[in-house]
This record gives C-alpha cells, sequence and structure tokens, in this order.
C-alpha cells in the first residue's frame, strides 16, 4: 500500500463524517441516552441506509464502481444521498438541539454544494470532506488543541 492509497483511506469521507457526528454529538449538550439514540437514529437514516443502497447499486452495476470516477455517474447517488440527509434533519429538529441543527445546516449546504458543482466539474470529496471537518474542528476546539 502507498502512502499516497494510505492517506486517502484515513480521509475517507465517510470515516471523517463519522468522526464530525460523533464530535459533533458529543458536543451537543444533549443527555447521554437521548444522545446516543439520536446519533444512531441519524447515523442509521444519513450514512448506513444511504450506504446499503449505494452497495447495492455498486452489486447491480447502476453505478460504476465505489469511486464513483464517472462524473455523471455521481449525480443521482448524491441527490439521493442529499434527500437521506434532509430527513435526518428532520429527526435532529424533532430533538430541537439547535447546535445539531446548525451543524447539520452546514452539512446539507456543504453537501448541496458538492452536488451542484458535480454538475459541471467533478471536485475531490475527501478534500471538501476534510476541509469541512478541519474547519468545525478548529471552531469547536480553537488553533490550541
Amino acid at each position: 500500500m502507498t502512502l499516497a492509497t494510505l492517506v486517502s483511506r484515513i480521509f475517507d469521507p465517510i470515516l471523517v463524517s463519522l468522526a464530525v457526528l460523533i464530535v459533533a454529538f458529543a458536543k451537543s449538550g444533549l443527555p447521554g441516552p437521548q444522545m446516543v439514540q439520536l446519533f444512531l437514529a441519524v447515523a442509521m437514516v444519513a450514512i448506513f441506509i444511504p450506504g446499503f443502497l449505494f452497495f447495492l447499486a455498486v452489486q447491480r452495476k447502476s453505478v460504476d464502481g465505489w469511486d464513483l470516477q464517472n462524473r455523471a455517474g455521481r449525480i443521482k447517488p448524491f441527490f439521493v444521498e442529499l434527500l437521506f440527509l434532509l430527513s435526518a434533519y428532520i429527526l435532529i429538529v424533532l430533538y430541537g438541539n439547535t447546535f445539531l441543527q446548525s451543524v447539520w445546516l452546514l452539512i446539507i449546504a456543504i453537501w448541496t454544494g458538492f452536488l451542484v458543482m458535480t454538475l459541471f466539474w467533478k471536485i475531490s470529496g475527501h478534500t471538501t470532506t476534510a476541509t469541512l471537518a478541519s474547519l468545525l474542528f478548529l471552531r469547536w476546539f480553537g488553533l490550541s488543541w
């Protein structure tokens, strides 16, 4: 395994997104059981169900592979994920946690921008996700962490 492959795997958008979610939920101020319950519900709706659907699409060859190398082939899966992100936002709103609502709106905004840019150019999901995570961690913990 080359260094580039290793870095790519470490900064995989799914892993980075999970790390951001875990930290965001830990900082949400929700009591432990509610935090875990909401985290599992949001992870199920925003990550695991779409991930399973994507797995099925790869198996059925509805998409060109795990990496979605074809820009035009990215649009439908990205749009489907946006719908799941919006569904997860509804769950967060039902819990009434404004911190998580603001974080989730930022995630939806970034994803929407990523989707719109993908209509015209092929851009890096790794870079987008790592940038979002870096900015959120800097906002939450400052430069001294």
